[in-house]
């Protein structure tokens, strides 16, 4: 299947945006970005995302998933928001560049990964780094969601179901003599580090969001071409400094309160 954002990129254009984020990433200012086609701004007041490789309707991940939510919460219905039925979901495309884990290094799916200075490498050359970048095609759930109570109960299904390791109330991996419990219920490639963020039109977190942490969501204008993209990246305490980068650049940029689970924040984006 090839989406609108696989076409419209090029290598020129991508490696243009390498040069100008990478060393961010390289100085751990960020820790990684997202490049979509679009973005519809929601004005719904509460949202939530899950964020994964494995989101196509024919992935096992995805099935596995879609099925497990299907039963518990109906994804297919429409909502009103400002006199509008919309959908209540939607599966967003987005190239995504982040510094990764060796052991999450996988050569059976489509990736390239790169060192911190830009270079390309095989991945057998990545397999013996420490730091690396992967690129890929990955993709984002985003589910609208009705009140605060239907917000704990998706949460709670995604902790349970696409964490490896069993997690607490707090967002945190349980541990048993120093061991990470693993999670019998995990689905199909389920992640060791989950990505859930939850986002809201009054910037205020909700009061029953315990395992999720205040971060900073930049949403950055970006083009390729003539093509206008938007490029997103979650930060933790440097968002001061990418603020004053991005001015000095004189990058149009929003800048938004974004609420983590507690594992990605601390396991991954303040590492």
């Amino acid at each position: 299947m090839t989406n609108r954002l696989e076409r419209i990129i090029n290598e020129r254009g991508i490696q243009e945006l390498r040069e100008k984020y990478f060393p961010l990433i390289r100085d751990r200012v960020i820790t990684g970005y997202n490049l979509y086609d679009n973005i519809t701004k929601d004005t719904n007041l509460i949202q939530l995302s899950y964020f994964h490789s494995d989101l196509k309707t024919y992935d096992r991940h995805s099935h596995e998933l879609f099925n497990i939510l299907e039963k518990e919460i109906n994804l297919e219905e429409k909502i009103i928001i400002s006199n509008r039925l919309i959908d209540r979901s939607k599966v967003l495309e987005r190239l995504t560049n982040y510094r990764t884990k060796t052991q999450w290094l996988d050569p059976k799916k489509k990736k390239r990964y790169f060192t911190l200075m830009g270079r390309e490498l095989a991945f057998n050359e990545a397999k013996k780094l420490r730091d690396v970048i992967e690129e890929s095609i990955q993709y984002e759930l985003s589910i609208r969601i009705t009140n605060k109570e239907e917000l704990r109960k998706i949460i709670d299904l995604l902790k349970k179901y696409t964490s490896i390791f069993k997690l607490d109330r707090k967002g945190k991996k349980i541990k048993n003599n120093d061991e990470f419990i693993k999670n019998d219920l995990a689905i199909y490639e389920a992640w060791d580090i989950p990505l859930l963020v939850c986002r809201t039109s009054n910037n205020k977190k909700p009061s029953n969001l315990q395992d999720f942490l205040t971060v900073k969501e930049f949403k950055i204008a970006e083009q390729i071409g003539n093509n206008p993209l938007i490029l997103t990246t979650i930060i933790g305490g440097k968002y001061k400094e990418l603020r004053r980068l991005l001015q000095n650049r004189e990058c149009k940029f929003e800048e938004r309160k974004g609420y983590v689970l507690r594992v990605f924040v601390e396991d991954y984006l303040n590492k």
